[in-house]
């Protein structure tokens, strides 16, 4: 409870008149006012300060003074030097009711007035304190106790109600891939007595806690009770997959001219989701066999995104495909295998490199994991000779070798390959017989080594002794076991020493609202700071673009291990063009030794020269051919379509190539803006070497464009077969019916021999024969 501190003679006078009041009914204080009598309890709230009787003055905000005046007046004559009492109650909640009391003399105006601050607990303050209050002001008129009422509301002048999140249709979502539209849908409330104006900020940070989005909507208007925005954004390629975080806040004013929050930030959440699949593995049943075998190869593939995908793999040997499978529907964070048999009949002796590629789906944006090289597959045209399997631990280390409870050892477990065939196995280190890692050396080559590093964190250890060891399980036919295991000594855990209390402040984070800007442009600049020492500190923030001050935050108050936000509004009116290094300082805080973090350097913000009114942006959307594989001298039919999305008809060049190579350049004449055309061209395979070939489209760059990467697209592979295979056929189908038409004629003159012939020479021919 808060109260006045009021002597003991007024507080004898104020309870006397407050007995007195709740002995007299409104009824009899009217009827005195009427008869001369009159007290008016109004507020400093102008223009709502509820003046008359038994009105409601404007509302008011956490620790916000207020100021309460009686007009005390006699026959409508304002009487001085008369003792006025003030009752403030707040709303009833279950944790504390506020009574606040007052006293005052009236001047020679016959006006009394009290103040005092809303208050604002540590804890349930919006439970306490929001709501409607309720304060009487009472005066003794002529021996008679008279009244005046006057209720108020405190709370948050203008908060945002609610917001969420939209698709480009202005449908509710909650899940959105990174490049789509998010439309922020914001509804407002003001308590206000008049219309507000102000600014609604948006500020969107992913999964990992970098900005992603920024948006200021200035020059609002806040009616009295609700009022609806809408915002949109695009999100970006760079933003993290998983859950993203939306703070909008409404403001006094734009940030640049000074504005102070309305209210504190309203939280909502949305998922950033993706399209990805992958290729963990490729697995092939054999990596050495003779010409002939069926070699069975394995693909482990995993939908990394969070969508059920189907979608097509396919395994090559070198450059040539073995087989394509369908994938249907994988769940989202789900894995399966995919079986292929490779039929090595009629391939040369040799080595042969496998490979795998799966997918991509559509709007899949990291495809780098979407192929995956095995190995080396060796053929023979005989039976392999008996390989040597042999795989050794040649090395274990620990460092420090001593450590405190909780400190990190980083071990290091070196592997070699002394057989004469590349080997995949297990290497499980531990520390006194308990597991801590176990490594997974998918292809180690013959006489190759390979580091293998681990951190041990000795959070959970107790004190002692602990040896470590590696080991690998003996392979099959593997006959020298000895050097698959590996104890390098011991590392001494040790207690930690006593905690030292420290001071640290540091700029965790610096982060630009964009890379790029024109001159003029709002940017918002946002510091991370954090308080790593263990006491609560107090200190200055400052950020700069060179030697240029953006701003500074005075007096940051921070608790120990805490950090906090800063964003700042860099106006960049009237800078001249080029690169601004942004950086961002902490001032030291007595005691502090570790000044390096103090300061932390984001990088740099472009800024350059307005662009013209004009836009100029050409892009290409759409690439494919019609098969991906053709034998070489076949035509490949190829269609391109090309999007002009500035303002201005445009002319320029579509050059189409197959890797490096061009197979046409198209000339387009005056595409009209927001107009796509289709493109169709024919690609002659005829002096094209075999392989497999990538198909790409470029779309020459425009004067004064600026976006230039849609310029390019490359839409898939298509591949070529050697043209003699045709050309082998057409030479043994002739041949083999020239050797049919002479056996024949041979057939012939041999019957026409023996019907000529007596047949006791055909007797005697028999019995002279050389064999008898």
């Amino acid at each position: 409870m808060m109260k006045a501190k009021p002597t003991i003679l007024a507080l004898t006078i104020i309870l006397t008149i407050i007995v007195a009041s709740l002995a007299t009914s409104q009824h009899q204080s009217i009827a005195h006012a009427a008869n001369g009598r009159n007290v008016d309890l109004f507020s400093n709230k102008i223009p709502c300060d509820g003046r008359g009787p038994n009105q409601t003055s404007g509302a008011f905000v956490p620790q916000e003074l207020v100021i309460i005046y009686t007009l005390v007046t006699y026959n409508d004559e304002p009487i001085a030097n008369k003792l006025s009492s003030f009752v403030v109650t707040g709303p009833a909640n279950p944790y504390q009711n506020i009574t606040i009391i007052g006293v005052n003399m009236t001047n020679s105006s016959g006006i009394a007035k009290f103040s005092f601050r809303v208050p604002w607990p540590e804890e349930h303050a919006e439970e306490i304190v929001f709501g409607l209050w309720h304060a009487i002001g009472t005066v003794d008129i002529a021996d008679v106790p008279t009244t005046d009422h006057m209720d108020f509301r405190v709370g948050w002048i203008v908060r945002i109600k609610s917001i969420t999140t939209l698709n480009d249709h202005f449908e509710p979502q909650t899940s959105f891939l990174r490049r789509s539209t998010v439309i922020f849908n914001i509804t407002a409330e003001s308590i206000a007595c008049i219309p507000k104006s102000g600014t609604i900020v948006i500020n969107v940070k992913d999964s990992m806690n970098y900005p992603i989005m920024f948006m200021e909507l200035d020059g609002l208007t806040f009616p009295v009770g609700e009022s609806y925005f809408q915002a949109s954004s695009v999100i970006p390629d760079s933003a993290r997959i998983g859950e993203a975080q939306v703070l909008t806040a409404p403001y006094t004013d734009s940030i640049p001219n000074g504005g102070v929050l309305y209210s504190p930030a309203v939280v909502t959440t949305f998922q950033i989701i993706t399209r990805d699949i992958c290729i963990q593995s490729l697995v092939p049943s054999e990596t050495s066999g003779q010409i002939g075998d069926m070699i069975t190869i394995t693909m482990t593939v995993k939908n990394k995104g969070n969508q059920t995908e189907s979608f097509d793999a396919s395994t090559y040997f070198n450059h040539t495909i073995i087989q394509t499978k369908n994938v249907i529907t994988l769940p989202p964070s789900a894995q399966t295998q995919v079986v292929f048999t490779w039929d090595t009949h009629g391939l040369p002796e040799g080595d042969y490199i496998l490979s795998g590629i799966a997918g991509p789906v559509e709007g899949e944006i990291e495809t780098y994991d979407n192929q995956f090289t095995d190995g080396i597959v060796s053929l023979h045209d005989h039976a392999p000779p008996q390989t040597k399997r042999d795989v050794a631990i040649t090395l274990v280390t620990a460092q420090p070798l001593e450590a405190q409870v909780g400190d990190p050892v980083y071990i290091l477990v070196q592997v070699k390959n002394l057989g004469d065939r590349p080997e995949g196995f297990n290497v499980t280190v531990f520390y006194d017989g308990f597991p801590m890692t176990v490594f997974h050396v998918i292809l180690l080559s013959p006489g190759a080594e390979q580091n293998l590093t681990y951190t041990w964190d000795t959070s959970s250890m107790f004190e002692g002794l602990c040896t470590i060891k590696a080991y690998i399980p003996p392979l099959p036919d593997e006959q020298n076991v000895t050097n698959n295991e590996y104890t390098d000594g011991t590392v001494h855990i040790i207690a930690p020493h006593p905690p030292v209390e420290k001071h640290d402040v540091a700029v965790a984070n610096v982060t630009a609202s964009t890379g790029q800007a024109f001159t003029g442009d709002p940017l918002g600049i946002c510091v991370e700071v954090s308080n790593l020492g263990d006491f609560d500190e107090t200190f200055n923030v400052t950020v700069y673009a060179g030697t240029l001050k953006i701003g500074g935050q005075d007096f940051l108050h921070l608790g120990t291990h805490l950090n906090q936000t800063v964003c700042f509004f860099w106006d960049t009116s009237g800078l001249s063009p080029g690169n601004y290094t942004i950086w961002a300082i902490a001032n030291p805080v007595p005691g502090e030794t570790n000044l390096e973090n103090n300061w932390l350097t984001d990088g740099v913000v472009e800024v350059k020269e307005l662009l013209p009114s004009i836009i100029h942006d050409i892009a290409v959307i759409w690439l494919s051919a019609n098969t991906t594989e053709v034998r070489a001298g076949e035509n490949v039919t190829i269609d391109a379509m090309v999007l002009n999305l500035g303002d201005v008809p445009e002319s320029f060049n579509l050059t189409i190539y197959y890797d490096a190579n061009l197979v046409q350049t198209i000339t387009i004449e005056s595409l009209a803006p927001n107009t796509t055309l289709l493109l169709t061209t024919m690609w002659n395979t005829k002096n094209v070497e075999p392989g497999t070939y990538v198909l790409s489209a470029n779309a020459t760059i425009l004067p004064n464009e600026v976006n230039t990467e849609n310029n390019f697209f490359e839409d898939g592979q298509v591949s070529i077969r050697p043209y003699y295979e045709i050309l082998l056929w057409l030479l043994l189908i002739p041949s083999l019916i020239g050797l049919a038409l002479i056996a024949l004629l041979l057939l012939l003159l041999l019957r026409r021999r023996r019907r000529k012939r007596p047949t006791a020479m055909l007797t005697y021919a028999i019995l002279s024969h050389p064999h008898i």
